[in-house]
């Protein structure tokens, strides 16, 4: 799924820049970061099922959450964080992501042994919780 996580990387880079040159504002392409918690609330559905079509389709899907997530979110932060403190910005960016995929991979871990129907509800649910949170995170930018 490296392939997938390169392409969406490219294609959501692209589409970055020129949202943020079309409209003037450094801020317009974060919109693209909606792309992620709405195609990860879908995954969990499909990797669980039973249709291999299905799985390679949540795979996708992850790929390209992750692409996205990977440009977009870096080239954020050189929009808005100043030269002098962009390193230690990338620093807390890659803490707190990495702090997350740690607790919620234990969690999802956990919750995988107890019920798998749990689970899905939960990563899907968690996922359509951070659209609120994306909105009010923006606003507070503003």
């Amino acid at each position: 799924m490296g392939a997938v996580d390169a392409a969406a990387g490219l294609v959501g880079g692209k589409i970055y820049d020129q949202l943020n040159k079309r409209s003037g504002n450094q801020k317009s392409g974060l919109v693209l970061l909606l792309a992620i918690p709405i195609s990860a609330a879908l995954i969990p559905f499909f990797i669980f099922s039973n249709t291999l079509a299905l799985i390679i389709m949540g795979a996708v899907l992850f790929g390209i959450g992750m692409g996205v997530q990977e440009v977009i979110m870096k080239a954020a932060v050189a929009d808005m964080i100043p030269l002098a403190k962009r390193s230690t910005a990338y620093g807390i960016l890659n803490l707190a992501l990495g702090l997350a995929f740690f607790a919620g991979g234990t969690l999802a871990g956990l919750l995988y042994d107890y019920s798998i129907t749990i689970l899905i509800v939960f990563l899907s649910a968690v996922e359509l919780l951070a659209i609120p949170v994306f909105f009010w995170m923006r606003k507070m930018m503003e």
